[in-house]
């Protein structure tokens, strides 16, 4: 079985810790626009570790385990900050701890977060995995990668977020193969759709080669060979003949006399 690589950090909590302290109130504030577990981008707390060692010890060239020890200790809180003699006392990054002990995080679960860093520095992560820290409750994310090399969890905790990961691709993978069966199913509706309306255009082209409209309802209805002595359809023709008939006896009924009623004719 491959071993899993370990990252290897450069920077002494002696160094920083000052700068922790200085930092975390800011960093847990959740009124602050880079409050830790709103991050997508963990750029603006990597900025002052880097500075900082710019300025101060420029032999010790920062790497991605550093950032992402530096954000970890930021998430703790003050007063353990203060008593904590090394960063090794996290368990961070030791390669030589044979025992499995409790972790000061908690798996929370795995997310696709588009366009989300990993607290190490690493850009446009695919896969999130979230930590809590027991102790403030802070959550990090956390890249693929990270979640197995810097030893934030214990073996039972990475084994969930294996375990979770391997689920999520999996959800993924049906979601994916679901999306592929619906869109086939639109793309045959769609071609029936179209079928269907090209059959009903070449029937009217054909009906229009071969009927006239009624003069009344406008349906292709009077065959062309009918349609030098026929101008109605046979329903708008009844109609038609109603209507006379209707206007014919009213017609009778105005020139009717009333009963008893006599007209003299007048002689000159």
């Amino acid at each position: 079985m491959e071993k899993t690589k370990i990252y290897k950090i450069n920077i002494e909590l002696k160094d920083i810790k000052h700068l922790v302290l200085d930092l975390i109130d800011e960093a847990q504030n959740i009124r602050d626009e880079n409050y830790l577990p709103r991050c997508y981008n963990y750029e603006s707390w990597h900025i002052p570790l880097t500075n900082y060692y710019k300025k101060n010890k420029k032999s010790v060239k920062i790497n991605m385990a550093d950032k992402l020890a530096f954000v970890v200790l930021l998430s703790y809180p003050k007063k353990y900050i203060e008593t904590l003699k090394k960063i090794s006392d996290l368990k961070l990054y030791n390669k030589n701890e044979k025992d499995d002990p409790d972790s000061d995080f908690i798996y929370r679960g795995v997310v696709e977060e588009p366009g989300s860093n990993c607290i190490c520095s690493k850009c446009s992560i695919k896969v999130v995995h979230y930590v809590e820290n027991k102790y403030s409750g802070i959550r990090l994310q956390v890249g693929s990668d990270c979640i197995q090399r810097s030893k934030l969890l214990t073996n039972k905790e990475l084994q969930k977020s294996k375990d979770s990961e391997k689920q999520y691709k999996k959800k993924l993978d049906q979601q994916k193969k679901e999306l592929e069966r619906l869109e086939q199913i639109r793309l045959e509706e769609e071609k029936k759709i179209k079928e269907e309306l090209e059959r009903q255009q070449r029937e009217l082209e054909q009906r229009i080669k071969d009927y006239d409209p009624c003069m009344d309802c406008g349906d292709l209805k009077i065959h062309k060979s009918e349609s030098h002595w026929r101008f109605r359809c046979i329903p708008c023709y009844i109609n038609y003949r109603q209507e006379e008939d209707e206007k014919k006896e009213e017609k009778k009924e105005e020139t009717t006399l009333p009963v008893g009623v006599c007209f003299l004719k007048m002689k000159k």
